[in-house]
């Protein structure tokens, strides 16, 4: 049991890590191509998607939306189902 928590908390900061140093990459090269102005932009840009990586239990339960008519009409999105958009953006948006 213990081996099994610990290969999947190896695979979850692997995946931490790699999205970092992906995102440090991507802003270094936009500081490298257009300065400051586009390093910072870059950097508000996937501070979003980078959070969704890190903590995405913590953000699958935020609901911003407020329930006035006392039903649920949609699922909260599931942890996998934020990391899945969260590396579509980090490697997608760079490269469109």
């Amino acid at each position: 049991m213990k081996n099994a928590e610990y290969k999947r908390s190896r695979l979850i900061t692997t995946e931490r890590l790699l999205a970092s140093v992906l995102v440090l990459i991507w802003v270094g090269l936009a500081f490298w191509l257009g300065g400051h102005v586009l390093a910072i932009r870059a950097s508000l840009t996937f501070m979003v998607p980078l959070g969704m990586i890190w903590l995405p239990q913590l953000l699958a339960r935020v609901d911003p939306r407020e329930n006035r008519w006392g039903g649920d009409f949609t699922a909260p999105p599931s942890a996998l189902g934020l990391r899945i958009v969260a590396w579509f953006v980090i490697v997608g948006v760079p490269l469109s």
